[in-house]
Parts: C-alpha cells; structure tokens; sequence
C-alpha cells in the first residue's frame, strides 16, 4: 500500500491543504466571530475580491481532510491504539469544524 502514488497523494494533500487554510485565513476580511449578520454582510460587500478569493480557496482546503488521514496511517493508526483515537478524533473534529 505504501506504492509511489501513495505517498505523492499524502505530500499534495498535506502541504497543499495546509497552505490553503492558511491562505483563506490570511485573505478573509472577516475578522472576529462577533460581528453581527449585518456587519458580517458590510465586511463582505467591502471586500468582494477578496471573499472571491477566498472562496476559491475552499475547494483545496479539502484536501487538509484527506491529509489528517495520511498522518494516521503515518502515525502507524492501525497498530497503535492511541494514535488510532487521535486520528479518529482529528477526523471528526475536522467533519464537524
């Protein structure tokens, strides 16, 4: 299971996942999470280029999912009770986020 392709999928999703969700942070105008609707509304009308970019930007932070995997399977999940409840949790945690 540990073929060329696996590992190349596991370094794309890590490090362009990883990029991603730091990227949409930085380029979101929205600062806080205690703006109100209309507040939250202004800040997106304001900045419509940037909410733009940071949009397109949704799409490969789906790939940071794929990578919390890969680090389980990296942390040796299938062996190893606590790293298998850790990748499990980390999973969730990013499901439900």
């Amino acid at each position: 299971m540990d073929s060329t392709r696996y590992k190349v999928a596991a370094a794309i999703s890590l490090v362009v996942g990883s990029v991603a969700i730091v990227l949409q942070y930085i380029v979101t105008p929205l600062s806080n999470g205690n703006m109100t609707g209309a507040q939250t509304v202004e800040a997106v009308t304001r900045h419509h280029a940037a909410m733009g970019v940071a949009l397109a930007l949704d799409t490969p932070c789906l790939l940071a999912l794929p990578a919390v995997l890969f680090l389980g399977r990296l942390a040796l999940a299938r062996t190893s009770r606590l790293a298998s409840v850790a990748t499990a949790m980390l999973f969730l945690a990013f499901l439900v986020a």
